[in-house]
């Protein structure tokens, strides 16, 4: 349902690294207040951990197993994928805009 998706975001890579696979998306403008180190991010309607936070992407590490058995593998930078930021970051963001901080 396109109710629930908040963006999208474009591959930066998504490539074999040892056993695992690097999985790097640009971040929207404006959205890296909704990400949290360590915290959730939904993509592609999978709820994945971010490994590493920037200014303008994030990283996630994809095991083996969820590699084979998800539409990951087909990735491919330049390819864009739905964005559902964490329920709490939505609502901690929602409710520091309305005291206008």
């Amino acid at each position: 349902d396109d109710d629930d998706l908040d963006t999208t975001a474009e591959v930066v890579r998504y490539a074999a690294l040892g056993n695992d696979h690097e999985f790097t998306i640009r971040l929207p403008e404006g959205s890296k207040n909704l990400v949290v180190l360590k915290g959730s991010i939904c993509l592609d309607g999978m709820s994945l951990t971010v490994a590493d936070l920037q200014d303008d992407h994030l990283t996630i590490w994809i095991t083996p197993h969820t590699h084979e058995v998800t539409t990951l593998k087909f990735l491919q930078a330049g390819q864009r994928v739905n964005v559902e930021f964490d329920m709490l970051a939505k609502y901690l963001e929602r409710m520091l805009t309305a005291r206008g901080m």
